[in-house]
């Protein structure tokens, strides 16, 4: 199958896939992507892809652009793709309108999807249309109201299922969040007693329902117990986590995020990039 993208997805791909983790710097031009030097003895970096900033109501847009093209040309016949859902993913799966036949997997999925310019289950569903391979999806809510639930739920054959496919997932495409209203979709689809649960935590970002903080230590390790999303273990596992961010309240979520580990190809602007050269 020959993969295709969307024309304004097409360019960013053509730029991007030049770029290799320690080739030499570049001018940008005003209309591409470029890449930053990695940081592989802090982060592990594999490649870094950076696209112009835009204002926060554009660049996510933009970066489901870059994310798409990256995908078509890299996921490869027979991969596992992780997604869970989100307003990247749900942009990106517009985008790509062919990919090598693959198995998606949802590693994370969300009580509400108001925010959502799709509903997440759509979603999900035109991505594995498009890769033309066996999808497994969690048709539950992502944090349940006990761990007892959380574990029945576990079982459940079609759950289980998904989940046996945790620790063979070859690729991720995901992002990551503040715990705040707004910005965390976890956050805004529990109860406010759960939100200030984990508020008193002081989390600095929402990793699919796993909560660090500032120092990149998982904290409120009982919430992420009701969940039925990846673990950071198993995440941290997976060969190709490509991490898509670029908003400017995102920012403090991502550099936590990096500073772990949980990425080894960022997708983001020039602002987020530059934050993460000053911090490294």
């Amino acid at each position: 199958m020959t993969s295709r993208a969307l024309p304004s997805a097409r360019r960013w791909g053509s730029a991007a896939s030049s770029w290799r983790a320690g080739c030499r710097k570049r001018a940008r031009p005003a209309w591409s992507a470029s890449s930053v030097p990695p940081r592989r003895d802090r982060c592990g970096f594999e490649r870094c892809i950076v696209v112009p900033a835009r204002p926060d109501d554009r660049v996510l847009q933009v970066l489901a652009e870059a994310a798409a093209s990256y995908l078509i040309q890299h996921t490869v016949q027979s991969a596992i793709l992780g997604v869970a859902s989100g307003r990247s993913t749900s942009r990106v799966s517009r985008l790509i309108l062919s990919r090598p036949r693959c198995t998606l997997v949802r590693i994370a999925d969300v009580a509400r999807s108001t925010s959502l310019p799709d509903n997440p289950t759509e979603t999900v569903r035109r991505m594995a249309q498009i890769a033309s391979g066996p999808s497994w999806r969690l048709f539950a809510p992502i944090v349940l109201s006990s761990r007892e639930a959380a574990e029945t739920l576990h079982r459940e054959p079609g759950i289980a299922t998904a989940h046996a496919f945790f620790p063979r997932l070859t690729r991720v495409l995901m992002a990551t969040a503040p715990w705040e209203p707004g910005e965390s979709m976890i956050h805004d689809s529990i109860p406010a007693e759960d939100q200030a649960m984990v508020a008193a935590c002081h989390p600095a970002a929402d990793l699919l329902a796993n909560v660090i903080d500032d120092w990149s230590r998982q904290v409120a390790p009982d919430f992420t117990a009701r969940a039925l999303s990846i673990a950071l273990a198993q995440l941290r596992a997976v060969p190709y986590l490509n991490m898509v961010a670029g908003r400017q309240r995102q920012q403090p979520a991502v550099l936590a995020c990096l500073k772990a580990r949980f990425a080894n190809t960022r997708i983001s602007d020039t602002r987020t990039a530059d934050l993460f050269l000053k911090a490294g």
